[in-house]
């Protein structure tokens, strides 16, 4: 179970970019388009983007120049490069070196049936739990090429975007780049032929490795037999927006495979996993565990298990864990830490939890 919710969350931080375009599973709001970028700053150069379909065509091509000044030393480093998706796989192509990668990007099934299931205004208010959760905000709105833009802030970089289309970006990230459009063409015909890779390319395929790891996910999950949770993801849902600690925000909360799971997050480094399993989930999770990793105690009136993470390949420490039991519910309830919260800090948060 920890390893499909580490892949859940990791194609939730891949996908924040755009989320909007992700939980509608729409790039853009508009049916095609073409955009012209300038780019200025430590990088100079151009960027071209055309779309259709609403972004499931997409074809962006920059060629650019970056220099870097660290600690006195000057690089320069030419960039022509050329990314495609064709509605099923993602190309990523160095034109200067004629090498490319192929790979498709695709949100677990779990996370994707429970998006298909929102309504507009869940998804929206996903959208902006995600970006809160990586500490990002809603700056404004303001008219750019005569189009009114959403302003958004986060991670050192302010994007103004129209309809999930970026418009105006600024980073400032080991130095000032801006990458701003002079051409925007909408709902325009766009040309097929646009969306196809270029002969010559160097292709690595990546997709048999993800194809592999999900190979390896299904045959971890047809080892364990979940039983469904009794208590209702509702009530998880409404005791999990009450919790709060130290600036982390909640970035997701949905039913998993017959179990829930929530997460925070305070950036990229720092999270916490809730997630609730049926008794009978735990009883399996404590047969494949050492009894003596685990401090077992009281507290509150209730058995707790305080011990640490392993990883299930190589055995290493990935974190920290507390679990409590809730026996009239038939339920255990799990508070995982990737960066090791300490048994004081999980205990601060279970305590908020009312079940």
């Amino acid at each position: 179970m920890k390893k499909s919710l580490g892949i859940l969350v990791i194609g939730l931080i891949l996908g924040v970019g755009t989320i909007n375009a992700q939980v509608s599973n729409k790039r853009f709001m508009i049916k095609s388009g073409h955009v012209e970028y300038k780019l200025e700053g430590m990088t100079k150069g151009t960027c071209s983007i055309w779309f259709d379909d609403y972004g499931r065509l997409y074809r962006e091509e920059k060629k650019a120049t970056t220099t870097t000044n660290v600690l006195g030393m000057k690089s320069v480093e030419d960039d022509h490069t050329l990314k495609i998706v064709d509605g099923v796989n993602s190309y990523n192509i160095d034109l200067i070196n004629q090498t490319g990668t192929k790979h498709r990007f695709k949100l677990p099934a779990e996370f994707q049936n429970f998006v298909d299931g929102m309504d507009e205004q869940q998804k929206k208010k996903l959208a902006l739990e995600t970006l809160q959760a990586f500490g990002g905000k809603m700056m404004g709105i303001e008219t750019f090429m005569g189009r009114e833009c959403e302003i958004i802030e986060v991670m050192g970089t302010t994007q103004s975007t129209y309809k999930g289309i970026p418009l105006k970006t600024k980073s400032e990230i080991m130095g000032t780049s801006t990458e701003i459009a002079d051409l925007f063409e909408e709902n325009i015909s766009v040309s097929a032929s646009l969306f196809e890779v270029p002969d010559g390319i160097e292709m690595m395929d990546l997709n048999q490795e993800t194809d592999a790891m999900d190979l390896d996910l299904s045959d971890d999950d047809a080892d364990e037999e979940i039983v469904p949770l009794t208590y209702s993801f509702q009530k998880f849902e409404m005791a999990i927006d009450k919790v709060q600690y130290q600036g982390y925000k909640k970035s997701m909360c949905m039913p998993m495979g017959g179990q829930y799971m929530a997460a925070f997050m305070k950036g990229l480094q720092e999270s916490f996993m809730i997630s609730a399993l049926s008794n009978q989930g735990f009883q399996s999770e404590m047969l494949n565990t050492e009894a003596n990793e685990y401090e077992r105690f009281v507290k509150n009136g209730r058995e707790m298990y305080f011990g640490k993470m392993r990883d299930e390949e190589s055995g290493e420490d990935d974190g920290n864990v507390l679990f409590i039991e809730y026996p009239q519910h038939e339920m255990v309830i799990s508070i995982m830490s990737p960066s090791a919260m300490s048994k004081e800090s999980l205990l601060v948060i279970a305590n908020q939890l009312q079940f």
